[in-house]
C-alpha cells in the first residue's frame, strides 16, 4: 500500500496470508470436493450462519453449518472476533458481478 493512501481504521492487511501450496489445495478442494448448487450463473456456499439475499440478514430457517477442517486453518488464532459466516461465491465466465 502506498504511503500516501489513507488506510481505513480497523484495516488489516496480510501479506501471502495462503500460501501457494495451500492455494493449490483450496482451488482442488473447491473443484472437486464441494457441493456447488447446480445452476448457471453465480454460486454461493455457505458456512456457519447462512446469508439471505432478500432480507441482508441471518437465514434463520436454515441450520448452522460448522465450518469444515481446510477452512478452520484459515481463521484467525486467539482473536477475539472470529468470524461466524463464510460465504464462497463461484462466478463462472460471463456471470458478471454486481457492484458491492
Amino acid at each position: 500500500m502506498s504511503a500516501n493512501m489513507a488506510k481505513p481504521p480497523g484495516l488489516i492487511l496480510t501479506v501471502d496470508f495462503i500460501s501457494p501450496e495451500y492455494e493449490t489445495k483450496l482451488i482442488e478442494i473447491f473443484h472437486n470436493e464441494l457441493d456447488w448448487p447446480d445452476r448457471a450463473g453465480r454460486r454461493s456456499l455457505h458456512y456457519g450462519y447462512t446469508f439471505c439475499y432478500k432480507t441482508f440478514k441471518i437465514d434463520k430457517e436454515v441450520p448452522y453449518q460448522p465450518f469444515p477442517e481446510w477452512m478452520t486453518a484459515l481463521l484467525p488464532k486467539g482473536e477475539k472476533r472470529i468470524p461466524d459466516q463464510v460465504c464462497l461465491q463461484h462466478y463462472p465466465p460471463g456471470a458478471g458481478i454486481p457492484p458491492h
